[in-house]
């Protein structure tokens, strides 16, 4: 199984040129030039860290660069890689988390209770990557084995600096709530552990094997939020804060934030 196609690819750059685009048009002052090509800022001048044939580095080398800051509420094109290889050279077989678009805050640190009754932090990511204990929150792509069983390049999470669930109104693309444990015979309500890595992810689809949701999708849903006016524009681009996430949570925005089902 190809880990994307031409297809993923071609989605990701329109709906990302699309919502530079959005952004540009509702700030007050346009900008004179768009220069072409993420890829050096996002690799920190090193782009030898992916795959040439990699979908993120075909990606980025072909993104045109935003004339703002920020791309949604609290986060930035990244400038560095806290999952990026020692050796500083791409590993063909392997990828790595990348961080597409980051937070000034931390990811939260979610912990799950192992077997044996301790407490062991539960990473968003692969087991690879357990010994990074502190990254910036932000999107990510996800996928690190290309060439696993089911791989998804174009694979991504938003990691926030908090979790979502508490309040019991945060979805997933299955309707499901963000968190919410499967329903035991003759509960009243569903028990809810706080999840701060769910938001956008699919849930439960019958007929297709679990992956982490398409970039272009996610793309698409920011685009949207910029044009229906949940989020508003200024000289530094989309305003708010990271705490923005929060309304994903809330009873009169969590429908605005919740992702159609995709395959």
């Amino acid at each position: 199984m190809p880990s994307y196609t031409e297809r993923d690819l071609e989605d990701s750059l329109q709906a990302f040129q699309q919502l530079v685009g959005a952004i540009h048009d509702r700030m007050p002052s346009q900008p004179q030039s768009v220069e072409q090509g993420l890829l050096e800022m996002v690799t920190a001048g090193n782009p030898d860290i992916l795959p040439a044939n990699s979908f993120a580095h075909r990606f980025l080398a072909q993104c045109p660069r935003p004339a703002f800051n920020h791309i949604a509420p609290g986060l930035s094109i990244a400038q560095n890689q806290p999952f990026a290889p020692v050796s500083g050279q791409a590993d063909a077989n392997n990828l790595f988390p990348l961080l597409l678009f980051a937070s000034k805050s931390s990811a939260y640190q979610e912990l799950r209770r192992a077997p044996w009754g301790e407490q062991v932090r539960d990473s968003p990511f692969a087991p690879d990557f357990n010994n990074i204990s502190s990254y910036p929150a932000g999107l990510y792509l996800s996928e690190s084995d290309p060439h696993g069983p089911h791989p998804f390049e174009d694979g991504c999470k938003l990691v926030l600096p908090f979790t979502l669930g508490s309040n019991a109104f945060a979805h997933t693309s299955d309707g499901a709530l963000i968190g919410e444990h499967v329903r035991r015979q003759g509960d009243e309500a569903a028990e809810i552990e706080p999840k701060s890595a769910e938001l956008y992810q699919l849930g439960f689809n019958h007929f297709i094997a679990a992956h982490d949701v398409q970039l272009s999708y996610v793309l698409g849903k920011w685009l949207e939020m910029i044009e229906e006016g949940n989020w508003k524009v200024d000289e530094h681009g989309v305003v708010g804060g990271v705490e923005k996430w929060r309304e994903a949570d809330m009873e009169d925005h969590w429908a605005e934030y919740q992702l159609a089902m995709s395959w």
